[in-house]
């Protein structure tokens, strides 16, 4: 019976969430404005770092920093709404960081109990929330490591938890390219590192290994152009088949305060466009990113977000 509870649970999570057919989704959502615009990239994130680049919190011009974004994915029946609120501090060689996420998935309907009894609810609302802690260590002024540990949650028809983990390392090189001023960031990572449980049924969850860089470089007065690229691959699973995909984005910052973005994203079956832009206004920054799918059948997501540093 629980199998049949999981097999209806993904397939609600497959038509709600756009999901790749792997359990819990929310795993799998793009946690930051800056990285959605570049199509997913994690190596273009500036904010929620304890979903993207933990060693990011290095970078931050004051020791805390904090962020929240609200993402919007409407469709023709309902529009769902994704919150992530994150914080990270650091100092010296060390960094702390923290974060938590809801998703209002929409409503289907559904008749039955997790014991498919019939029941008088006339919908089935679905959500799902995360809380996830991380610390990243600077082995030196080039080399970081990183480690972040989870638990997610999803209600549906029945509710599936799990315990997840990602572990990363990253090394970042000043110098020359083309005769400007360059800084270059390769990483690599393996993120959902755990397993799922919904009662008496459990599983592991599909891990993504994932590798790629940033480079960015100092054009002219308060200038600057930036590219990135992150490739990944969710390994097999149980039934769940692997799946590869890239992300890819540049941008460019002018007037220091102003960023615009443009990005895409191929393969595990969400094709998409991204676009973005950044505006800092003192210690404060205000993002907002759109991506749109390839496929007229899938959902197109819009999301925007404010970030502090002090």
């Amino acid at each position: 019976m629980k199998r049949i509870i999981i097999t209806i649970l993904l397939a609600v999570s497959l038509d709600i969430a756009m999901a790749q057919s792997r359990m819990l989704p929310l795993n799998d959502m793009v946690a930051s404005t800056s990285a959605l615009s570049s199509g997913g990239s994690r190596y273009a994130s500036d904010e929620a770092l304890v979903y993207t680049l933990p060693s990011a919190a290095f970078e931050k011009d004051g020791s805390f920093c904090a962020d929240y974004s609200v993402a919007i994915i409407p469709s023709d029946e309902y529009t769902q709404t994704l919150h992530t609120l994150t914080a990270a501090w650091h100092k010296g060689r060390h960094a702390v960081l923290m974060g938590g996420r809801y998703w209002l998935m929409g409503k289907q309907d559904i008749f039955v109990d997790e014991n498919m009894k019939e029941t008088s609810e006339p919908h089935l609302t679905i959500r799902s929330y995360a809380f996830d802690a991380g610390y990243a260590f600077a082995l030196s002024g080039s080399f970081h490591t990183y480690a972040t540990v989870g638990y997610v949650s999803e209600k549906a028809l029945a509710t599936v938890c799990a315990v997840r983990g990602t572990i990363g390392a990253d090394y970042t090189y000043k110098g020359k390219l083309l005769g400007l001023e360059a800084k270059y960031l390769a990483g690599v990572s393996v993120a959902n590192l755990g397993c799922y449980s919904c009662g008496d049924d459990s599983g592991s969850l599909s891990p993504r290994i994932g590798a790629g860089g940033n480079v960015g470089l100092v054009t002219g007065h308060g200038q600057n152009i930036s590219a990135n690229v992150d490739v990944g691959m969710y390994l097999a699973s149980g039934n769940v088949k692997s799946e590869t995909e890239l992300a890819a984005g540049v941008g460019y910052t002018f007037l220091y305060n102003y960023t615009l973005r443009v990005g895409t994203h191929i393969g595990d079956n969400d094709n998409a466009l991204t676009a973005g832009a950044a505006v800092r206004i003192g210690r404060v920054t205000v993002n907002g990113g759109v991506k749109i799918a390839a496929a007229s059948d899938a959902c197109n997501v819009y999301m925007v977000g404010l970030a502090a540093d002090f």
